[in-house]
């Protein structure tokens, strides 16, 4: 009983404390996260500064998604405890304007210097959880932060042109985030002809021209490999 009622008096504490913020939040507009509906009625979700692995830098914006992915709430970081307000559904209307009652919420923080995002994983809380409750109090103890990939964004790996291919052909491929890449050219018997790409690269699309003019005339296949991502390829080399 003593621990949760000094428990609560942190978060009580926290919530106090963060009074400022909370109005400066709603003073500055986010940029990138908008269109959310006030539906009256929400709960709080905390983050004190002391629990992010790296400081948001002031602008950033932090986002609040129900299970299918929309937008339930926005915060701007202006320094300090961070808080947001979560909007639950309005249950006297047909249509789904925030989060249901007993779902999951999920965070993510748009980073206003370059553009990234990346998913807020709460791995442990001070009080609350990551389920939506009116009126309800949810404050972050231990967070770390993951690349978020926009769906369709995926690491690609393209046919190499041209195909068939006697003398230079090219190989394009998108990774969506900043990865180790590593090409390698093999027999169809599976025999490693060469490994030509292995490089840490920016997120973005690349290119490499490979060389075929010394390969004997076949089948060969290259492959992509970057963590968590493995694609083969056909080509077919000629002799003119």
């Amino acid at each position: 009983m003593k621990l949760k009622i000094a428990l609560l008096f942190i978060v009580i504490t926290f919530i106090a404390n963060s009074g400022n913020l909370f109005s400066q939040n709603r003073n500055i507009k986010s940029k990138h996260y908008t269109t959310v509906i006030n539906t009256g009625n929400n709960m709080i979700v905390g983050i004190p500064e002391t629990v992010w692995p790296e400081i948001p830098n002031i602008g950033d914006e932090i986002g609040a998604f129900n299970s299918e992915g929309k937008l339930v709430g926005v915060g701007v970081f202006t320094g300090g405890n961070f808080a947001i307000t979560i909007w639950g559904d309005d249950e006297t209307t047909k249509s789904d304007e925030g989060i249901s009652r007993g779902t999951k919420f999920s965070l993510r923080i748009w980073h206003c210097k370059d553009g990234s995002e990346d998913i807020i994983n709460i791995t442990a809380w001070l009080e609350g959880d990551d389920i939506y409750k009116v009126d309800g109090i949810s404050v972050a103890s231990k967070i770390e932060l993951k690349t978020y990939i926009k769906a369709g964004d995926m690491f690609k790996l393209e046919q190499n042109i041209p195909n068939p291919a006697s003398n230079m052909t090219k190989i394009d491929f998108y990774i969506p985030v900043a990865s180790n890449v590593k090409l390698i050219l093999f027999t169809a018997e599976g025999k490693i002809v060469r490994e030509f790409l292995s490089d840490n690269l920016q997120e973005g699309a690349h290119a490499v021209e490979l060389n075929v003019s010394e390969l004997a005339a076949g089948n060969y296949y290259y492959k992509m490999i970057s963590p968590g991502f493995t694609k083969t390829k056909y080509m077919n080399v000629i002799k003119k």
